[in-house]
């Protein structure tokens, strides 16, 4: 039998540890309780040429059965829906979906509090994550929307960086660059851009997760690809000329890894017991999905969302969760004096 060459060993390792790595932060993940059965917030916005507003919001979810029992996450489990004077609230159902839709005119300068609310599991009080929004104007006929989402649950344990986390970041760097100091420095920004490539605003991938279950790899490599460049460019601020480019490429390369790996094992940990360790099923967090588009009229001239250049709006994809590495803020400005591109 012919033996293939060392380096031709050491790639075919190197694949079968991506593969092995894939699989695993795959499956911990689709087990989580947070993503089993999540629910939907859509949230429109719709600002008319006089500055003033419209907020249509979809709350999606499982429908319950005549028990009042679901297969899914129940919207009022997932968020508290608004209520007070000026919405117009309407309930509707299909197939095994439950749908309440919430509207509100808004004048203009006007600011709305909490009506994207998101639940922190079977008590209903309990708010992990709210919103703010308004639509101010900067000028005569140029106008600006800038809705902020704030975490008020628990910091997330996986953000905060494990002893087996800290020693593989140590081994990728250098000897002579090899501190506890560093180690913790670049782990705290790693676990910061996984969780943003996870969690959003900008195409989460954690949403896609169940169509990789039969290409595990293709997680890696989507995060090698949306990190890889960021976490290059970090350790050329923080070690300069101490690293040639190719180490650099190698290290975010390891570095990448090992953040996967980490998530992947506190995440298995966390749900080894049917629950959130360390939380009661009550206190869970059942999990929901956000997204939120803005329609103004007029040019978009500045937005950090993504732009629909069929329809002219503007949209964000995100979870909750994103909000708990600090706000998320999303803006975009019109300007009502200028002809919209299409």
């Amino acid at each position: 039998m012919i033996r293939p060459q060392e380096p031709q060993r050491k790639r075919i390792a190197a694949n079968r540890h991506r593969l092995r790595t894939g699989r695993r932060l795959v499956f911990a993940l689709l087990a989580a309780p947070a993503l089993s059965g999540c629910a939907r917030g859509v949230a429109t916005t719709t600002v008319n040429a006089d500055g003033s507003w419209k907020r249509a919001l979809a709350f999606h979810g499982a429908k319950p059965d005549k028990d009042g029992n679901t297969m899914g996450t129940k919207i009022e489990d997932a968020f508290l829906l608004p209520k007070g004077e000026g919405w117009i609230i309407t309930r509707q159902t299909k197939n095994d979906e439950a749908t309440i839709i919430a509207e509100r005119a808004q004048k203009p300068g006007e600011t709305l509090r909490g009506d994207l609310s998101v639940a922190g599991g079977k008590k209903p009080a309990n708010v992990v994550a709210v919103n703010t929004v308004r639509v101010q104007t900067i000028s005569p006929g140029v106008y600006q929307y800038v809705e902020t989402l704030h975490w008020k649950g628990p910091a997330p344990k996986t953000l905060t960086p494990d002893a087996d986390m800290l020693a593989a970041f140590k081994t990728a760097l250098p000897p002579a660059l090899a501190s506890d100091a560093n180690a913790r420095d670049l782990a705290a920004r790693s676990i910061r851009e996984l969780w943003r490539v996870l969690f959003g605003p900008g195409d989460p991938l954690i949403s896609q997760l169940s169509s990789m279950m039969t290409q595990p790899e293709l997680i890696e490599r989507r995060v090698q690809q949306r990190i890889g460049a960021s976490l290059e460019k970090q350790l050329a601020a923080q070690f300069g000329a101490e690293l040639t480019v190719a180490q650099r490429h190698a290290i975010a390369s390891r570095i990448v890894t090992a953040s996967l790996e980490s998530i992947s094992a506190q995440t298995k940990s966390k749900t080894s017991g049917g629950s959130q360790a360390g939380k009661s099923e009550e206190d869970a967090a059942p999990g929901a999905s956000l997204f939120l588009s803005v329609k103004m009229p007029g040019r978009i001239t500045q937005t950090n969302g993504e732009r629909d250049a069929f329809t002219g709006d503007v949209f964000w994809a995100l979870y909750p969760e994103a909000a708990a590495l600090g706000d998320v803020t999303l803006t975009a400005t019109c300007d009502t004096n200028r002809q919209a591109a299409r």
